[in-house]
C-alpha cells in the first residue's frame, strides 16, 4: 500500500516574514536625527546605505560586517566623517581633517577590490585582509582613515545614536504572515523556517518578532549546515604556502601572499557555495528522520541512503521566500520544477528585482505574490499540491570543478614572472 505524501512547506525569514530592509533604515533615520540636521537627513541615510553596502571596505579595515549588524556604533563615527554636515563636526572642528570625495572613492575601490579577490562572505579572514591592503595602493590613507574614526568612537554622541536605533526598531511581521502561520499550525502540515545567514542572529530576529511558538525545534539556518573543519583545512594549506614564500624573490612576496590568498578565498566560496547548494538536502534529509526537531541535526545530519528514503512516508514540498535566486532556484534545482512549489513573496529589498522569464503555467518556474493573504490561498488549495509529484531521493554532495580556482591558477601561469609561474604549479598541486 502507498504511503501518503507529507506536505512540507520551507519559509524564509528576511524580507519575506518581515521586511528587515525597511524596519532598520526606519530605525537608523531617528539614530542619524541624533547627529544631523533635518536638512541633511537624506543626505546622512543614503550615505549609511552605502556604507552597508560596501561593508567589504570596512571589514578590510577592521571594523564590523555591516551587512550583518547595522547598529554598531562604529558606523555612525564613520558617517559623520563621510558626511559633511552633522553635529558632532561643528562641535568638534579639528575632527573634520579628511578629504571625504577622496575617502569615499578610496573605500569604493578596496571594496571592488575584495569582491575581485572572491572573499567569502562565510569568512572574515585577518591575513586574507592584510595582505590585500599591503599591496593596496590607498592603503595609507584608508589607514589613516580608520584610526580618524577610532579616535572619535569614545564621544557620547555616538552611543546616544545607536540606543536611538535600538529604541526604534519596531520588530513585527508582514500583513497577514501570522494569520497564515496560525492557520498552518492548525492544519496537517508540516512547516519550518529555513534561512540563510548567521545562527545567532536569525535566532535574535525570530526572538524579538515573537515567532518562537511556530517554529520550535524547526528553525534552519545555512550557518548550521557548514562545517568548519573543512574551511580550516583550505587556510592552514594557504598559510603553509605563504610560510615558506622565502624561497621566492623578497620584492615579489606580497604579490605572491595576496595570489595565494586570493586563490584559496576562490576554495573557500567554492566550499561556502557547496554548502549553500546542499543547505536544502540537508534540511529535507534532516526533515525525513527527525520532522519534529530537524534543527537538532542538521549539523551533523546523515544522508539517507535511496532505499531508506524511500521507505519513509514521501514528501510533497513547497518553498516561501522573496528571492529567486537564493530561496528558490536552489528548491527547484534540488526538486526538479515538477516536484515542488516555489512561492515569490515580493516583499522587502528585493521585490522589484526582475523575475527570471517563464512560461504561463506556475508549475514551470514559480508564483509571485505581493501579499500573505495570497500565499495562504495558494497553499491552503489542495489542487495545486495535487499538481505536484512526490520530491525524489536528494543526493546532495556531488562537487562540480572549482571553476574560480581555476581562474587562478590560470592567471599565475600567464604571469611573465618564473617564480610566479612556479607558485601557480604548487596551487595546481594543492588543488587535487
Amino acid at each position: 500500500m502507498q504511503q501518503k505524501a507529507k506536505s512540507i512547506i520551507f519559509i524564509d525569514l528576511d524580507h519575506t516574514l518581515l521586511d528587515n530592509f525597511d524596519l532598520r533604515l526606519s530605525a537608523a533615520r531617528h539614530a542619524l536625527q541624533v547627529l544631523f540636521p533635518e536638512h541633511a537627513l537624506e543626505e546622512a541615510l543614503s550615505n549609511y546605505s552605502t556604507i552597508i553596502d560596501h561593508t567589504y571596505a570596512f571589514e578590510a579595515l577592521g571594523f564590523s560586517s555591516f551587512s550583518h549588524y547595522w547598529n554598531p556604533i562604529e558606523i555612525y563615527a564613520i558617517l559623520v566623517l563621510l558626511t559633511n554636515d552633522n553635529y558632532f563636526i561643528k562641535a568638534h572642528p579639528e575632527a573634520a581633517a579628511i578629504a571625504v570625495q577622496s575617502t569615499w572613492a578610496d573605500l569604493v575601490n578596496l571594496d571592488r577590490t575584495v569582491h575581485r579577490a572572491s572573499r567569502s562572505s562565510f569568512l572574515s579572514d585577518k591575513d586574507f585582509f592584510a595582505a590585500l591592503l599591503h599591496v593596496h595602493e590607498d592603503k595609507d590613507r584608508l589607514k589613516t582613515f580608520a584610526d580618524h574614526v577610532k579616535r572619535i568612537l569614545p564621544d557620547p554622541v555616538f552611543r546616544e545614536a545607536q540606543q536611538a536605533y535600538r529604541q526604534n526598531l519596531a520588530w513585527k511581521p508582514l500583513d497577514d504572515a501570522i494569520q497564515f502561520l496560525r492557520r498552518l499550525q492548525e492544519s496537517d502540515f508540516l512547516f519550518y523556517l529555513v534561512t540563510e545567514g548567521l545562527a545567532p542572529v536569525q535566532l535574535e530576529k525570530v526572538s524579538l518578532l515573537g515567532l518562537q511558538e511556530f517554529f520550535d525545534g524547526r528553525i534552519l539556518v545555512t550557518q548550521a549546515a557548514a562545517e568548519p573543519r573543512e574551511a580550516a583545512e583550505i587556510l592552514q594549506a594557504a598559510q603553509n604556502i605563504i610560510s615558506e614564500r622565502g624561497q621566492f624573490p623578497a620584492d615579489e612576496e606580497s604579490s605572491l601572499d595576496y595570489l595565494t590568498l586570493a586563490f584559496f578565498h576562490g576554495l573557500i566560496r567554492k566550499w561556502a557555495d557547496k554548502c549553500n547548494r546542499q543547505f536544502y538536502g540537508r534540511v529535507l534529509h534532516a526533515v525525513q528522520i527527525n520532522p519534529a526537531a530537524p534543527q537538532e541535526r542538521l549539523h551533523e545530519v546523515e544522508v539517507l541512503s535511496r532505499e531508506e528514503w524511500l521507505a519513509r512516508p514521501p514528501i510533497k514540498l513547497a518553498m516561501i521566500g522573496d528571492r529567486y535566486d537564493k530561496d528558490l532556484l536552489p528548491v527547484l534545482e534540488l526538486c526538479g520544477k515538477e516536484k515542488s512549489i516555489t512561492l515569490r513573496v515580493r516583499q522587502g529589498k528585493y521585490k522589484s528585482v526582475p523575475h527570471p522569464q517563464q512560461s504561463d503555467t506556475w508549475r514551470s518556474l514559480t508564483v509571485s505574490f505581493e501579499e500573505f493573504s495570497q500565499v495562504e490561498a495558494f497553499v491552503f488549495d489542495p489542487k495545486n499540491w495535487e499538481a505536484i509529484d512526490p520530491v525524489p531521493w536528494a543526493k546532495i554532495f556531488d562537487e562540480p570543478p572549482s571553476i574560480q580556482s581555476a581562474i587562478y591558477i590560470d592567471r599565475a601561469k600567464k604571469m611573465g614572472v618564473p617564480s610566479v609561474q612556479k607558485l601557480a604549479r604548487i596551487l595546481e598541486n594543492e588543488q587535487r
